[in-house]
């Protein structure tokens, strides 16, 4: 059964651009994303474009076994690339 996968963004008003799998997530003027993801492993991927030196913070808030939290500083060209796996349990 799928269960709700929540992302959170911050600063709220980043360009950013987040998936799940082929799933792409869609950040709410709250900064917050929302996702049905199934049991299993899944790999979250973002990108984004801010201003250099400025600080940012992407987390997985829900599902309890899947919680992460990754700041950082955006490097001078102003583009960062992450990424995340984690499991879903059923």
């Amino acid at each position: 059964m799928a269960k709700e996968l929540v992302v959170k963004r911050d600063p709220k008003g980043a360009d950013v651009h987040a998936q799940v799998e082929k799933k792409a997530l869609v950040f709410g003027p709250d900064g917050t994303a929302r996702l049905m993801v199934e049991p299993g492993p899944h790999v979250l991927i973002y990108f984004l474009v801010a201003e250099p030196g400025s600080e940012f913070t992407v987390s997985i808030t829900a599902l309890p076994e899947a919680v992460w939290s990754r700041s950082l500083r955006i490097p001078s060209d102003g583009i960062t690339i992450g990424t995340k796996k984690f499991q879903v349990k059923p």
